[in-house]
């Protein structure tokens, strides 16, 4: 885990500094407008969802389902870019309408860094060039999947496992300190 992380996680999540958090999850994420141009590009839907104050902003960028026969897969990128530390995850995915008479599931899916498709490769370089243009790195599977050692989930909240990983520290306001007065 890098310094900028370890830093925001102590700050935020041990010291309890729920103000620094409010703050930074409610500033305007500017980005360059290179950025909304590889987005709009011709073939990709995008869909952005964010709350007003959310510790990131994401998009969901779908691509032209592939049809040959009675193969089809759609694939989707997802775009992570935390206002906590300036970092940001790219998730690339697929599904695959499953045919088999026997099946237990609709769909095989998977997910992970690497693209499924040159499109999803073409779009991962040009907004890393973009987004480490202004500064932000781009975190790996390995990175926002590390565990926080002595850092858990509030009571009742099982969905997750039992130990908060760097992308919900990151990313999500799994405290709900968004809906609150902790600050």
């Amino acid at each position: 885990m890098d310094n900028d992380i370890k830093y925001m996680i102590n700050r935020i999540y041990y010291e309890k500094d729920y103000e620094y958090f409010a703050v930074k999850s409610s500033k305007d994420l500017i980005l360059p407008r290179a950025f909304y141009d590889i987005l709009s590009k011709p073939g990709l839907t995008v869909n952005e969802w964010n709350s007003k104050v959310n510790p990131s902003r994401a998009w969901t960028i779908r691509y032209k389902a592939y049809q040959k026969g009675i193969f089809k897969v759609r694939y989707i990128t997802t775009l992570l870019i935390s206002k906590l530390v300036d970092c940001y995850y790219i998730q690339h995915e697929f599904g695959v309408e499953n045919q088999d008479i026997n099946q237990m599931t609709p769909v095989l899916d998977g997910f992970g860094c690497q693209a499924y498709t040159q499109d999803q490769e073409i779009l991962r370089n040009d907004l890393s060039e973009i987004l480490s243009e202004v500064g932000y790195r781009e975190l790996s599977y390995a990175e926002v999947n590390e565990a926080i050692l002595g850092l858990s989930y509030p009571e009742g909240v099982t969905i997750f496992g039992p130990q908060v990983i760097v992308e919900r520290a990151i990313f999500y306001d799994f405290l709900g300190l968004s809906n609150s007065d902790k600050g």
